[in-house]
């Protein structure tokens, strides 16, 4: 990963990267790909996707573009699931429509990018810190640069420069201290649930007191040429990391 990330000239040249490396081990990982994504299923409250308008960002592995996996658009939502948390190199890529994907955080961890158009773009970024720390290295070699837009700092201040409205949630203080320095270890589960869980109410309520513009736009359906950001809605868009 490392030598992919040095070698990396733009956000989609890295992510063209990320998703050869995918290719290249597929093959080690095959025997593991149907056990995986029986195992996504087994964890999802329902195998149907929501009501609502929610989509799953992914990276298309063979061209890097930024793409969104939605209902409607031929992958169930456990293969959705498993695409946006496919790891290069750990996890095999996932096919959907002939195409195979990997996880969208090989472009950016936030991807709040997808919410330009839209009067409020509320983004939560679990990886995200407070300002003056930074988060701590879990992918090394997953390149972000201000001037690649890949960042979620650049990626705020281009949306606040297009006229949007942006929130950004992260971890404070008190889920750091539970979170660790080990983000993937399955020990933190149900402490950072919980921290999670009391963050989201607080912050709920202050964005329900704040004053909201009306919408730029109707959030469309996603495809190759236009993608929408994750988690999605009607009113607002949301990033999360998949890492």
């Amino acid at each position: 990963m490392r030598s992919i990330g040095a070698a990396a000239s733009s956000g989609p040249d890295m992510a063209r990267g990320m998703g050869a490396f995918a290719l290249e081990r597929d093959p080690d990982l095959a025997a593991d790909a149907a056990a995986r994504l029986e195992q996504v299923a087994s964890r999802l409250p329902s195998q149907e996707w929501p009501a609502g308008h929610a989509g799953m960002v992914v990276v298309d592995a063979e061209s890097g573009e930024v793409v969104v996996l939605e209902r409607g658009g031929g992958a169930t939502l456990a293969e959705a699931v498993a695409a946006s948390t496919a790891l290069p190199g750990g996890t095999s890529s996932v096919p959907v429509n002939g195409r195979r994907y990997v996880d969208g955080g090989v472009y950016s961890a936030d991807n709040a990018q997808l919410g330009a158009g839209f009067a409020r773009v509320l983004v939560l970024s679990p990886l995200a810190r407070p300002e003056g720390s930074e988060a701590p290295r879990q992918f090394e070699g997953l390149r972000r640069e201000d001037a690649w837009g890949t960042t979620l700092s650049s990626q705020v201040a281009t949306l606040r420069a297009g006229g949007s409205e942006v929130a950004v949630i992260h971890p404070d203080d008190e889920a750091l201290a539970v979170f660790g320095s080990n983000l993937m270890s399955p020990g933190i589960r149900p402490a950072a649930a919980r921290e999670g869980r009391r963050q989201g109410l607080a912050a709920a309520e202050g964005q329900r007191r704040t004053p909201r513009p009306p919408l730029l736009r109707e959030p469309g359906r996603c495809s190759h040429e236009r993608a929408a950001i994750r988690p999605g809605r009607r009113s607002r868009r949301r990033s999360r990391a998949r890492w």
